[in-house]
């Protein structure tokens, strides 16, 4: 049951999105995505070729896709040990709900399944080392 109480709504109704239920994962703030962030947006739509000079579409929504990269996580640290758990767990069959921007949640935000499994890239410098590259679509 979720009950919800807005008395300052002016609208009299209320609308929700997806209510996302389960654990979750939050990186400490020593290692983070790298700066850039891929965002974009596909609209979809069924169309029909005419005989004219135009095409008849029916609009089937828009879905967000989000890439971003881990470059240099320790492959003993809390982060990336929570990462492969959920890789191992989730794989690319399940949607997760991915905030790589928690100062402004909204901005990115898609509850989306991976395209795939990312693959590790492995490197020693005195530590072990790894990187990664998680390109995520709400449309699968």
């Amino acid at each position: 049951q979720i009950q919800i109480v807005d008395p300052a709504n002016p609208d009299g109704y209320i609308q929700i999105g997806t209510v996302v239920f389960g654990s979750s994962v939050v990186f400490s703030s020593e290692e983070n995505i790298t700066e850039e962030v891929d965002f974009g947006i596909t609209q979809y739509a069924d169309t029909i070729f005419t005989e004219g000079f135009t095409n008849i579409s029916n609009d089937r929504g828009q879905k967000r896709q989000l890439g971003f990269k881990f470059k240099n996580l320790e492959a003993q640290s809390r982060n990336f040990v929570e990462l492969r758990r959920m890789f191992e767990a989730v794989g690319n069959i399940q949607k997760v709900l991915w905030i790589p921007t928690p100062q402004d949640p909204s901005e990115f935000a898609v509850f989306a399944k991976m395209r795939e499994v990312p693959r590790e890239r492995h490197k020693q410098m005195g530590k072990h080392y790894v990187s990664l590259d998680i390109n995520t679509d709400e449309s699968l």
